[in-house]
């Protein structure tokens, strides 16, 4: 943890809510939009102001996935 913030893991919508693309993803991370967390034997609900470093992210009904650096509470 990086200033007391997750730094990897893999991040999945949470709530039922699904993308059709890596963008759009994003756009929800960066408006604060829950996910959940997994790391190994871990998992909870986070936003964009618990996450600092790069996650894996899933969509399309988690078929897809690929990556995202956070930074400074922003996605990329």
């Amino acid at each position: 943890m990086a200033n007391g913030k997750l730094t990897t893991g893999t991040l999945t919508p949470a709530y039922g809510r699904d993308y059709k693309s890596k963008r759009a993803v994003i756009a929800d991370l960066n408006i604060g939009n829950m996910f959940v967390w997994q790391r190994m034997l871990d998992e909870g609900y986070v936003n964009i102001s618990d996450l600092e470093g790069t996650f894996k992210v899933r969509w399309n009904r988690i078929m897809k996935e690929g990556m995202v650096t956070i930074a400074d509470g922003v996605a990329k």
